[in-house]
């Protein structure tokens, strides 16, 4: 494993490896810096970081489809009688 020296922290760091202005620390196979979750993005935490996006979007599938079934419950009826009435 080839390592390089970081101008900016002075230390030994893998050649992927990128310095994060926000955390201040070089991050190995660094992807952004993340401001939901306040932590660096890279090879140790991308998985995790995956999968709270993957559970996030089924969260919000799910809240979406529940409401769109309550507004059909409440405000069904009426659509129908608008939809007739337009014919």
């Amino acid at each position: 494993e080839e390592l390089n020296a970081c101008f900016w922290c002075k230390k030994d760091v893998r050649m992927d490896s990128k310095h994060c202005w926000d955390c201040n620390k070089c991050v190995a196979t660094f992807d952004h810096h993340c401001i939901w979750l306040n932590t660096c993005i890279g090879r140790r935490n991308y998985a995790p970081f995956f999968a709270t996006i993957c559970s996030k979007f089924c969260m919000m599938a799910l809240l979406v489809g529940a409401v769109s079934l309550i507004l059909k419950e409440l405000f069904g009826p009426i659509g129908d009688e608008l939809q007739a009435s337009m014919l």
